[in-house]
């Protein structure tokens, strides 16, 4: 191919591919939990030899999973060196990332996609969220009991509203 000037380019998607590929960074120096959120993207050159590309190549993609939030995107590729496999980020680097497009800059060619990490939480932040937690759930079930003391007095008239109301809250009660 190289000595006649022709040149193939293939690219594979590989849809649902996280069950197997979802193992967060190799070198994961902050111990964050990585996410693969896209769906993973094989690009080669038949004319291209191994090695860094002249200019880099830009990919987007869409993120399949959301409502993440406290989120940081990496753009990786798959490399499955002497190592071991796994995601690296080495010469590839995020041009933008939006709620569900992730636009990333690499310097070589390989299989690729975009994981979202998420921060960890602090030991005493966990506590007072969870304290919160407790208590807002405290809160609501006592608000929903006197609801219903208040619709069982309520009982006498045969309004649909008050009795549609009144399953309301014991459904919320009770789960």
């Amino acid at each position: 191919c190289q000595k006649s000037g022709i040149a193939s380019i293939a690219t594979i998607v590989l849809k649902g591919a996280k069950s197997g590929m979802d193992v967060g960074l190799r070198e994961n120096i902050n111990k964050t939990k990585q996410t693969l959120v896209t769906d993973v993207l094989t690009v080669s050159v038949s004319s291209q030899k191994k090695g860094k590309l002249s200019s880099p190549i830009i990919l987007h993609f869409t993120v399949t999973e959301t409502g993440y939030t406290n989120r940081h995107a990496l753009c990786v590729y798959w490399n499955n060196d002497a190592r071991g496999l796994g995601w690296e980020t080495d010469g590839c680097r995020v041009i933008s990332y939006e709620r569900d497009l992730v636009v990333c800059s690499c310097t070589h060619l390989t299989s690729f996609a975009a994981l979202l990490s998420t921060y960890p939480i602090s030991p005493a932040h966990e506590a007072n969220l969870q304290k919160i937690t407790y208590v807002g759930t405290a809160l609501s079930l006592v608000c929903l009991l006197l609801s219903l003391i208040a619709f069982s007095f309520c009982r006498t008239t045969d309004n649909i509203r008050i009795i549609i109301h009144a399953h309301l809250c014991l459904s919320l009660f009770l789960a």
